[in-house]
């Protein structure tokens, strides 16, 4: 991927997050973006399964950014406001603890390997290391979100309990499929 290719995506990214109409989440969440930018841009999302490839983690990020907002316009009811702000941070966070998981080496497969054989929860991760970068205290709905964002079976055993997390769960799971050479519809 071209180091523009790699600029123009983050600024997708960036143009997603200006979305968010808290103010105080949304700078919490470009100055993470912006401390682990680096990173964000250039590790996949997957080994083996989605977004294998360099600068596939942005890649799924924005992907399921975008289904999951689709998914709430589309599933807007006047009875029961949608959480539009806790669906896009939750999206954009969901997968930022898989930095921690890969480091290069060109002499596995798509050029990356796991750093530890065991690894931990990339969702746990990712949550922990954005309030030590921000000093921001993610509001619980966040939090939830993210550690069900794969629908229960991560090593969270967190259950999509709202129509929020829901919602970002079936984002990031039709956005893996999309991706994957080895799911076949």
């Amino acid at each position: 991927m071209s180091i523009s290719l790699r600029r123009m995506k983050m600024l997708d990214l960036i143009e997603r997050v200006s979305l968010i109409s808290d103010l105080e989440l949304k700078r919490a969440i470009i100055k993470y973006i912006e401390f682990n930018h680096k990173a964000i841009g250039s590790v996949p999302a997957s080994l083996t399964h989605h977004h294998n490839y360099t600068g596939g983690l942005l890649q799924h990020i924005v992907e399921v950014h975008d289904i999951a907002i689709t998914l709430a316009m589309n599933a807007r009811n006047k009875d029961r406001p949608i959480d539009m702000d806790s669906i896009r941070a939750s999206a954009i966070l969901h997968d930022m603890g898989k930095i921690f998981l890969y480091i290069p080496d060109a002499s596995y497969g798509i050029g990356f390997r796991y750093k530890r054989e065991k690894t931990p929860d990339h969702a746990v991760m990712g949550i922990v290391d954005f309030q030590e970068v921000t000093h921001f205290a993610l509001p619980k709905n966040i939090h939830l979100n993210i550690l069900s964002h794969e629908g229960g079976w991560s090593r969270t055993g967190v259950y999509p309990d709202t129509l929020e997390a829901s919602i970002v769960a079936s984002a990031d799971l039709v956005s893996s499929r999309l991706d994957s050479p080895t799911w076949t519809f």
